[in-house]
């Protein structure tokens, strides 16, 4: 495992020296997408009512999810084009918005596999679609602030138990063991598809070849999310400059399982 992370470390700053001009384009390319998107979340929120159950916001909403996952799909293609020593142009970002359907179809998918569990939780703590719309976000957070609440004293906490007791906690447990095994078996399908294009039936059976030992993947995914948490410290701009290696990393990683299984 050490040898591998020194791989992994030593094949991304090699690419970023072969090409340190691009790297620089990338992390700036990086700051504008997550500033445009912090400063358009905070106008649109003040703004313009989006979670409202009808037509006009849904429509909203799905195009502006669609747009953002777009242009990280953009940018996804530029870092393996720096992984590829390509001179791909930055303006190419906007170029791939064609590959949006195959990843919406991923994402659906993904989403997919947590719904038993978003059943379970509403069926248990009743969705209340005037309070909160369709803003899902908005209902867990205020569903964990109950919930934390209720632990903080002692006659609501066994109100609480009576209501969803350790019978309950096993069902919920069980339940996310299909998102889980979805997310370690299928974590680069989406890069696949971004990488070679291929269709979805391709690209899962890609994945799941690739990703037959997980506990690699954990014991990096936990190295980069240990990384960037760190780096926050240092202030926004040294967390994109650690968000993008981590970017690089992984991807470099998807490489070396390619290479591994001679796919």
């Amino acid at each position: 495992m050490k040898l591998l992370i020194q791989h992994l470390i030593n094949q991304s700053i090699s690419c970023i020296k072969q090409n340190i001009s691009f790297f620089i384009s990338l992390v700036l390319v990086h700051i504008l997408i997550m500033l445009g998107l912090v400063i358009g979340s905070e106008w649109i929120s003040k703004n313009v009512d989006i979670y409202p159950l009808k037509i006009g916001p849904l429509i909203l909403r799905f195009s502006l999810f669609s747009l953002v996952l777009g242009i990280w799909t953009g940018y996804f293609k530029l870092i393996l084009g720096l992984i590829d020593n390509q001179k791909k142009s930055i303006l190419s970002l906007l170029q791939f918005f064609y590959l949006l359907p195959k990843i919406l179809f991923v994402r659906l998918l993904s989403y997919a596999t947590a719904l038993p569990v978003f059943i379970f939780i509403i069926n248990k703590f009743p969705y209340d679609i005037k309070k909160y719309g369709t803003n899902i976000e908005y209902y867990f957070s205020d569903l964990f602030y109950n919930i934390s609440t209720m632990y903080s004293d002692e006659i609501s906490r066994n109100l609480y138990f009576a209501y969803f007791n350790y019978f309950d906690m096993v069902v919920l447990i069980i339940l996310t063991i299909l998102p889980i095994c979805f997310m370690l078996r299928f974590w680069c399908l989406e890069i696949i598809i971004i990488d070679t294009e291929c269709n979805i039936k391709e690209s899962l059976l890609v994945s799941y070849s690739l990703t037959k030992s997980v506990h690699r993947f954990i014991v990096i995914g936990i190295l980069i999310s240990l990384i960037n948490i760190l780096m926050m410290i240092f202030g926004f701009v040294f967390f994109i400059i650690s968000l993008t290696i981590s970017y690089i990393m992984l991807f470099q990683y998807y490489r070396f399982l390619l290479k591994q299984t001679n796919l």
